[in-house]
């Protein structure tokens, strides 16, 4: 059928029948309908113009959104009012407005670990002796309702996470006479109670090496959940040694597993079917420093290449470990650097598919939006007077863009796919680590929350900075005061306010325009974009030079803060975290405006 056979059968069809066939395609498919199509462009605008699922639609898709809550009896919500509070939260977060914090106490009894994510702060701490490791669990809402009882599991554990909408939580636990061994507990996260849903509550997980974190306090436990599927990464960085065991929790049924002895990763659930690893391995040709970084992503809905183990204890060297579906490269380091660090971002990063804001529906990410990378390059000494020193820089990587290089070059037969770091470069975002050190400053979705220094570097004061990178908000809401090159900017006092020295404007022109609005001045930004005219160039350590255009909107906060040691993104919330490596933490919590 030629395109003009197709087009002409297309306008014999009822706009009923298209918007139908529309909402079976990504949003990017619609904004294409809608523009192409000669004599019938107007037709396809107006039809997708006129039609408010389709525009929900969109809405959602550009978003990174869907809706996981059908609306409850009493709402009676339709697409027209889905759409609107979609609006309302987008609209929030372009021009965020904040009023006073609420003061959150959070440590007593002492805070062991910790989650924070849906409206809510996770505290395990140990009710009774020895109290170094925690054994019970108490949900504390960011929202002023009261805590919620307790839960006790009777037992010790080393790391835990939840899913408050399966009243789910993991505990990982090491077994004090058998180092090579864990233990995997599926609890009620209300009653403490092993979960009903759970066929095996209690895995034992055997490796061929000393995992137990009572042993080697180096080894890392970092386990995930989302949907029925159980992730669980074991890292030695200081042995270069990882395993990532993946289970469904339900069914207690071994899936997959994935490998390295010659590294360290970090990792994370980007969609229900997929995992991302960010690994940092030693060269293939040999050597004893890590130089090879790559992202792998793998596809885990893979079936499973080895016999299901039954029971409850499970040997993973027995099992054949998992092959990535996409590899992308980053540069060949210099052979005078190293890779002394590597870590995703995430503390708050909402897991796709679980609500982060609801209201007559509940909205989640389908999948994860934007990675944010932590990479800390060492630079070896050269002679006496040149003593080496570590390069840190922050990078943000579109996860769209990775995921439509999978979608076009998946190869479901052969080995992965290898995309070189030219194929993906302008997908990223680079800067450098030269920031406020904070303990946490995390991901939320295609957003990243952060603070700058203070006018002229003011000891005491901080500003908080956001900055979304999710590439058809920032073009669609393209700011006025457009930076034609990035990060040459820095702060200074004029009489009582904050002013933007902005290296790439003429000395007159130095404030740039502020927003303001109508609940005083202690609200007011400034908003500045970075478009793909405006790389980023770094000579960072790679035998390649960074170049990076993945296009952001920074909103910086001119109200001065005093200092916190993290801050984080939840939902409608911003969390300042207080005393964060102490005995007894405070939160600082921010509620967003929700405009009329």
């Amino acid at each position: 059928m030629t395109e003009e056979m197709a087009r002409a059968l297309l306008d014999s069809l009822p706009n009923e029948v298209i918007i139908h066939i529309l909402h079976c395609c990504p949003y990017k498919t619609i904004f294409q309908f809608s523009f192409v199509g000669g004599q019938t462009c107007k037709r396809n605008h107006e039809i997708v113009a006129n039609s408010i699922s389709l525009r929900l639609h969109i809405e959602l898709g550009v978003n990174g959104l869907e809706v996981i809550k059908p609306p409850t009896k009493n709402t009676n919500a339709t697409s027209s009012s889905v759409l609107e509070e979609l609006t309302r939260y987008r609209d929030a977060w372009l021009k965020p407005k904040f009023g006073i914090p609420m003061e959150l106490l959070v440590g007593r009894p002492r805070v062991l670990c910790w989650e924070l994510h849906g409206g809510a702060y996770f505290k395990a701490y140990s009710s009774f002796a020895p109290r170094d490791h925690p054994d019970s669990l108490q949900i504390i809402p960011l929202d002023q309702l009261p805590p919620c009882p307790p839960a006790s599991f009777g037992t010790k554990f080393q790391k835990f996470t939840t899913d408050p909408g399966q009243d789910l939580v993991i505990l990982v636990a090491a077994i004090p006479e058998r180092p090579s061994h864990v233990q995997l507990h599926i609890r009620s996260l209300t009653t403490g109670q092993p979960h009903p849903d759970a066929e095996r509550p209690k895995l034992t997980v055997e490796f061929d090496f000393e995992v137990s974190v009572l042993a080697n306090s180096t080894i890392c436990y970092t386990p995930e959940v989302i949907e029925s599927t159980l992730a669980v990464r074991f890292d030695c960085e200081i042995r270069r040694i990882y395993e990532i065991v993946i289970l469904d929790w339900k069914s207690g049924r071994f899936l997959h597993r994935i490998s390295s002895r010659t590294g360290t990763c970090a990792s994370r659930f980007i969609s229900p079917s997929h995992i991302a690893v960010f690994s940092a391995t030693l060269p293939v040709q040999g050597g004893s420093l890590l130089r090879d970084i790559v992202i792998s992503i793998y596809d885990i809905t893979t079936p499973a290449q080895h016999d299901s183990q039954t029971g409850s204890n499970f040997c993973v060297h027995d099992c054949p470990i998992l092959e990535p579906a996409i590899i992308f490269k980053f540069p060949k380091l210099r052979n005078s650097h190293s890779v002394f660090s590597i870590a995703l971002m995430g503390n708050s990063d909402p897991v796709p598919c679980r609500a982060i804001y609801t209201s007559s529906v509940s909205f989640a990410y389908s999948r994860n939006m934007t990675l944010g990378l932590r990479v800390s390059l060492f630079q070896h000494p050269t002679s006496q007077n040149h003593l080496g020193g570590i390069n840190a820089f922050r990078a943000f990587i579109s996860m769209s863009c990775l995921l439509d290089h999978l979608a076009r070059h998946r190869n479901f037969y052969g080995s992965p796919v290898v995309m070189s770091w030219d194929q993906w470069t302008e997908a990223t975002r680079w800067f450098p680590e030269d920031e406020v050190d904070l303990s946490c400053s995390q991901m939320s979705g295609s957003r990243y929350i952060t603070v700058k220094r203070g006018p002229n570097n003011l000891p005491g004061h901080h500003y908080l900075v956001i900055t979304d990178f999710n590439t058809p908000i920032v073009q669609r809401h393209q700011h006025p005061n457009h930076l034609s090159t990035p990060y040459l900017y820095k702060f200074a006092m004029e009489e009582d306010d904050a002013a933007l020295l902005n290296m790439n404007r003429p000395a007159n022109n130095l404030r740039p325009p502020h927003s303001g609005d109508d609940l005083g001045e202690d609200n007011t930004i400034i908003i500045m974009t970075l478009g793909r005219d405006a790389p980023g160039i770094f000579d960072a350590g790679f035998k390649e030079t960074i170049v990076s255009r993945l296009p952001c909107r920074i909103i910086i906060r001119t109200k001065l803060e005093v200092p916190h040691d993290g801050w984080l993104l939840d939902g409608n919330h911003i969390i300042g975290i207080k005393d964060y490596f102490g005995e007894h933490p405070c939160l600082s919590v921010y509620d967003l405006y929700m405009p009329s």
